[in-house]
């Protein structure tokens, strides 16, 4: 997914709004089992970056290997 979007706001303002959504979007998916990457480039070229890296497997405990096995 791309998303863009154009501001009339100053590179210093910008690099502030764009610091300020990737922590509130980041903290937003935190929940989600997903693994995603939220990058935000201002138009002076500063990054800002959010990593995630759920794995979307299942944990199983040995209770549950142990009912399987019978």
């Amino acid at each position: 997914m791309d998303i863009r979007f154009v501001s009339s706001l100053t590179p210093e303002d910008e690099a502030l709004v764009a610091s300020v959504i990737c922590d509130a979007v980041g903290r937003l998916l935190a929940p989600v089992p997903l693994a995603f990457t939220l990058r935000i480039v201002t138009g002076d070229g500063k990054t800002f970056q959010h990593q995630s890296a759920h794995a979307g497997t299942e944990s199983r405990s040995a209770d549950d290997e142990s009912r399987r096995a019978v």
